[in-house]
């Protein structure tokens, strides 16, 4: 059909039957037929909208930043991202975004260290830069046709291997390598093995960054119960079910938790290349409980919400779950009243304590104590407190003994014991004659302390503990666990000596400690017990200015070890003991025939103590760490690791700790070959002073 679009012909048009005479523009946009136009167009109108909006409110977050931080084998060094200056080495935690950036170390008379790192969002990657000297002198022992490797490794403990031959832990110290090509591959427990293969020109050093990530393994816990919390080595983790955990490799305890439920348990170990592993844990409900009712006196008879129940003795009484009233009573006694809740746990104890309600005694008539002396200025203590200087003041004391003790700077002191009966007045006359320095001080220099050598020991993170298939462990190393060192610390490079403690011992006027007949000076102190330990670091740090302490037990360990996995620090061979340790060998075993054990198959010459660093240092220049004294440190006894902290901090009462025997580390002149190893230990009463245990200092920075 054809149409004139001459609007003046419209009217007339046969083809097309509209009223336009009659139309209006009320009726044309009131036509159902022109609303349909209406609503697509404003559909599309909306959907555009909508479309607009979404893009404007759902703008994508910007990059979460990354962390990166550079440490160097020398302070000092300049650190370059990507050309562009940030700063020096050190802890400084530097916020990149997550991408690829070339890093770049710089110091005057150093060669530049240069490495391209890939940064990831959320995450902080450490970078160890080794600077080497531009005039570093050649290494003794090594032979000019052969190259030189270094090897930095993002983590302490890694053990390198060359072309399949190990070549012992990875530290400060060059390998040599044969001209040529060399296969190159590093191994830690727990971690992905890292391989490269380097081409070896002789006189050169050549430097590899190695990374190692470390293994992972996927667990499932399932439960017989809804609604179940999981605890992954402590840490809650979410609920029992079908979710996977991704776990580094090694051993984990696994316990799952529900109220009203008894507890599930276990200890688990994930293996390299295990991809997954289901644990089903069952829970038993709990409808009830115990309750136990105890008095410190007898007869006395016990009621559960107004029902006798028997008298108070260890005997429970089984108590659904829910509330009670409790009361305990006897004759000539006040009662004893209390109201309960009975819970899904262990016996809830109570111990009733009742008072006789006969009437209080008559008051007794005190005795009376005038202490006077041939000194004005002086402090009198009575029973250890003090309460003022000697004179015609009395003191009103309870009957019984009492001790007496008066002191003045200068002058020995005067002690005594007395015995005071009910009204007495008794006077005592106090005689203080000029202070003799102590036996064996009279000929000694009286200079304060002096600082003692240290070393600052990185940060870093190690494996404490040994693991089950070490020989010779003991079950007090176990569980073997991850440790974090997350903030230096410094440790004397050898154990304190009789010429240091002397010098302690004389300026505070105590008795010298016996050194057996072995000899003084440069030897270990030994015949000090924790406490003597403990007040020399105080006085040193007032001498010095300087903080010092005694080391955890963890920084001992990891200070020990540093970075070997190995039952000793130099591996695992018993033979070379009498190197770097001085332990119960063949001079030891002949010269101390009553200690019925065996002695490692060597022979270092020293039946007893030796001068301390007489034995070869562990990789972080500590001497002394395996053998000559036991060491002190500032932990109480623990009978497991299990709970034991993460981080370096001392581990104390807590989850069952024995703080009056102390932990002691490093073996001694006349211990076995098991006990040498880095993760032995060992403990001692507070009080004790033997002639095997010393100690050595520790520091903040």
């Amino acid at each position: 059909m054809k149409i004139d679009t001459d609007p003046t012909l419209i009217k007339d048009s046969q083809e097309i039957h509209m009223d336009i005479d009659n139309l209006n523009e009320t009726k044309y946009l009131l036509n159902w037929k022109n609303w349909k136009k209406y609503m697509v167009v404003l559909v599309v109108l909306l959907v555009i909208v909508g479309m607009g909006a979404y893009y404007i409110f759902h703008i994508p977050p910007p990059p979460q930043s990354a962390e990166l931080v550079v440490h160097a084998n020398v302070s000092g060094g300049s650190v370059y991202v990507d050309d562009e200056a940030v700063g020096e080495t050190g802890p400084t935690v530097h916020n990149l975004t997550p991408d690829k950036h070339r890093i770049r170390v710089e110091k005057v008379d150093y060669e530049p260290f240069e490495i391209q790192i890939t940064l990831v969002a959320g995450e902080r990657q450490i970078v160890n830069a080794w600077l080497n000297s531009v005039n570093e002198p050649i290494l003794p022992g090594v032979e000019e046709e052969l190259g030189e490797l270094l090897v930095n490794l993002n983590i302490p403990g890694g053990m390198l291997y060359i072309d399949g031959k190990p070549k012992g832990p990875i530290g400060d110290t060059p390998h040599t390598l044969s001209p040529g090509e060399n296969e190159i591959r590093i191994e830690k427990v727990g971690y992905e093995p890292f391989r490269t293969r380097i081409t070896s020109v002789a006189g050169e050093r050549q430097v590899i960054n190695a990374w190692l990530n470390p293994v992972s393994s996927r667990l499932i816990v399932r439960s017989n119960v809804s609604g179940a919390t999981v605890y992954i080595d402590g840490e809650a983790v979410g609920p029992a079910g079908p979710e996977a955990y991704s776990l580094p490799v090694g051993r984990h305890q696994i316990r799952v938790k529900k109220k009203g439920y008894s507890p599930y348990e276990t200890w688990i170990t994930l293996t390299a290349g295990e991809k997954q592993r289901v644990v089903m844990a069952r829970l038993e409900p709990v409808s009830s409980s115990q309750l136990i009712v105890k008095s410190n006196v007898s007869g006395a008879m016990v009621f559960i919400d107004g029902k006798l129940v028997g008298p108070a003795s260890p005997k429970a009484h089984d108590l659904p779950l829910g509330k009670y009233r409790v009361r305990v009573e006897k004759e000539g006694y006040s009662p004893f009243k209390a109201r309960i809740a009975l819970t899904p746990r262990e016996p809830l104890v109570i111990n009733a304590q009742l008072y006789p309600v006969s009437p209080p005694p008559r008051p007794r008539q005190l005795p009376r104590l005038i202490v006077r002396s041939n000194v004005s200025g002086d402090i009198v203590s009575i029973d250890g407190k003090p309460v003022g200087p000697t004179g015609p003041e009395v003191h009103s004391l309870a009957v019984g003994k009492h001790r007496v003790r008066v002191e003045k700077k200068g002058y020995r002191s005067f002690a005594t014991e007395i015995i005071l009966t009910e009204g007495e007045k008794k006077t005592i006359y106090a005689s203080l004659g000029p202070e003799l320095p102590p036996p064996g001080c009279r000929n000694r220099s009286k200079g304060g302390g002096k600082e003692p050598k240290m070393i600052t020991i990185p940060i870093g993170e190690f494996l404490m503990g040994s693991p089950e298939n070490e020989s010779g462990r003991y079950s007090d190393e176990d569980p073997q666990h991850l440790v974090r060192i997350t903030k230096s610390f410094t440790l004397g490079i050898t154990e304190v000596t009789f010429k240091d403690y002397d010098r302690f011992a004389c300026a505070t006027r105590r008795k010298l400690p016996d050194d057996g007949g072995w000899g003084r000076g440069k030897r270990p102190v030994i015949n000090v017990d924790w406490n003597d330990a403990m007040e020399y670091a105080k006085w040193l740090s007032r001498e010095t200015g300087k903080r010092y302490r005694l080391p955890s037990e963890v920084e001992w360990e990891y200070a020990a070890r540093a970075g070997s996995t190995t039952r000793y620090f130099w591996g695992d061979d018993e033979k070379s003991i009498c190197a770097y340790a001085n332990g119960y060998d063949v001079s030891a075993k002949r010269a101390h025939k009553y200690f019925p054990r065996n002695n490692p198959p060597c022979d270092d010459r020293q039946a007893n103590t030796a001068p301390v660093g007489s034995y070869r240092a562990n990789p972080f220049g500590l001497s002394d760490m395996s053998g000559n004294v036991w060491e002190w440190t500032a932990d109480c006894w623990h009978d497991n690791y299990r709970d034991a902290p993460a981080d370096s901090a001392v581990w104390g009462r807590e989850n069952r700790g024995n703080c009056s025997r102390r932990v002691i580390r490093g073996g001694a002149w006349h211990s076995q070959a098991a006990d040498l190893r880095s993760a032995d230990r060992s403990k001692l009463i507070t009080g004790g002073a033997i002639n095997s245990v010393g100690f050595r200092l520790a520091g903040d920075l």
